[in-house]
């Protein structure tokens, strides 16, 4: 039987054909991984529209409160009492509308000095505390605006709570303000209307962070800043999603939406372990599956290793049998012969790597050797990936040459050809190496480098003062103009980043030319 001696051990030709049958096992296994991933990724985005839906349903229940707590004071600023500017009747008119609105905890109405004239939750005539405005404040009851406090506590009912102010005219006795104050506790209880999914909660901030209420143990943490990483996420566009820390350190995914009408944000969020234990559950079902598949492939790999073996020791034995013969013998076997595999790999490789070329030669500019614009701005992506990792900065540059027009017309498209593949060879000599270069179109090229930011602009100078000189030195009577852009802060943005050097080339050029400009 043949058998091939490596290292101290034989392996016979079926064994040999085992191993190969075993390795095609690999492809089920990433094909496994890869859908494992794309399970959980679609889990993920489908848990983020969850929490989005949660958050946007929750911030349209508390804007309805809003609207109509705004509805029932609008009403009461031009109600009859209000024109004729008188207080008690406004008072008693007050005192009857408040129950028609469950969530207002109390309605009063203040001067412009802050001095409360009434409240609904006592008698008129009793004194009451101050409750100035900011100026801010007070100019935006004059433009008739809606304002909505911040929060503030109840000194009287030991209870934080928020405030809807609306400007009243009082006949004569001029510009007042109707005030609607809601507790916490009533704006938790419309966050916890809805039934939710696990450990996943909502809670109502300020712009700043300045938790207002939340869906479960409403009055624990009101009051309370957010972390830096909710805050971070408030200032994110409307409707984001992202992994934060919540009070307690915990881990979180936490999505945000803005109120309308309101300097106000809906957060869901649900902690991260309960979403790693749904992970989890996940991983291991599809390792069970995949563990199933594997045993089934092995078995199967293992009866093929063992026939294709057989088949191949029998072809084995014609190992003096010219290759015609052997090949007038094939239909005895189920495989072919030897040498008319290895003549269809042959050809396979050399069909693979003449395609692989040509591939290349396709990202490449004929004439100069540069990198076309596609293959240019891959490899500013993979320079910018590189600089994100070693914490560099960028800088892209965008080189015109001065006077080709006039050398194409006066010499020749072969003079001007001629002259292009000089400066792309200028071009090459002057960068480093982990830069790149790129031929942009016509007369124009581009060039990608990084440095720390305490180098960066003098390596940007100097290869430009570089390319400027020994461009203004070949002997096509060309100069060329530079603009530099750089990028000091990530994420680098590789498209907007030349689009700014293009911006800086024709400030080179409006300077005189021959030159280069930041």
């Amino acid at each position: 039987m043949l058998s091939l001696r490596t290292r101290g051990f034989r392996l016979s030709l079926s064994q040999w054909m085992l191993v190969i049958s075993l390795l095609t096992l690999l492809p089920f296994l990433g094909f496994a991984i890869y859908a494992g991933q794309r399970m959980i990724g679609e889990r993920s985005a489908e848990r983020d529209r969850y929490l989005l839906s949660v958050a946007q349903d929750r911030a349209a229940e508390t804007q309805m409160v809003l609207q109509k707590a705004q509805a029932m004071l609008r009403v009461l600023t031009v109600s009859k009492p209000a024109q004729q500017g008188d207080v008690a009747g406004l008072h008693e008119l007050a005192v009857a509308a408040r129950p028609l609105h469950p969530d207002a905890a109390d309605i009063c109405l203040i001067n412009t000095q802050g001095q409360v004239l009434f409240s609904t939750e006592q008698a008129l005539g009793g004194e009451l505390p101050l409750h100035p405005q900011s100026a801010d404040a007070l100019e935006r009851l004059q433009k008739g605006e809606m304002v909505v406090s911040s929060l503030y506590l109840n000194e009287r009912h030991k209870q934080h709570e928020v405030a809807l102010s609306v400007p009243v005219q009082l006949g004569t006795l001029g510009m007042h303000e109707l005030r609607l104050a809601i507790r916490s506790q009533t704006l938790s209880a419309h966050l916890a209307h809805t039934a939710l999914s696990g450990e996943l909660g909502t809670a109502l901030m300020d712009g700043n962070g300045l938790l207002l209420a939340r869906s479960s143990d409403a009055q624990r943490l009101v009051g309370r800043q957010a972390s830096e990483s909710v805050q971070a996420l408030l200032k994110r566009p409307n409707g984001s999603v992202a992994d934060t820390l919540d009070m307690q350190g915990r881990e979180m995914r936490m999505s945000h939406v803005a109120v309308a009408g309101a300097p106000w944000h809906v957060v869901s969020g649900v902690p991260r372990s309960q979403l790693q234990e749904a992970e989890r559950r996940t991983l291991l079902q599809l390792a069970l599956l995949g563990a199933v598949c594997i045993a089934l492939s092995i078995a199967f790999s293992l009866a093929l290793g063992l026939y294709l073996g057989r088949q191949m020791r029998k072809v084995a034995a014609f190992h003096s049998t010219s290759p015609a013969d052997l090949a007038s013998e094939s239909a005895n076997f189920n495989v072919r012969e030897l040498h008319v595999v290895a003549h269809a790999l042959v050809n396979a490789a050399e069909n693979e790597r003449a395609a692989s070329d040509q591939a290349a030669r396709a990202q490449l500019d004929g004439l100069t050797g540069l990198a076309r614009r596609p293959l240019f701005i891959s490899s500013g992506q993979r320079i910018a990936a590189e600089a994100l990792r070693r914490r560099h900065c960028m800088a892209a540059l965008y080189i015109d040459l001065d006077g080709f027009k006039a050398l194409n017309d006066s010499r020749g498209h072969a003079a001007g050809d001629a002259a292009l593949v000089r400066v792309a060879a200028l071009i090459k000599d002057c960068i480093r190496g982990d830069d790149c270069a790129g031929r942009l179109g016509g007369d124009e090229f581009g060039v990608f480098l990084s440095a720390p930011a305490s180098a960066l602009r003098h390596i940007a100078m100097a290869v430009s003062s570089r390319l400027v000189s020994r461009v203004g030195q070949l002997p096509d009577g060309l100069g060329c103009s530079i603009g530099i852009a750089v990028a000091e802060h990530p994420p680098f943005e590789i498209e907007a980043l030349l689009a700014d050097a293009d911006g800086a080339m024709f400030k080179a050029k409006k300077a005189g030319k021959n030159r280069w400009s930041f």
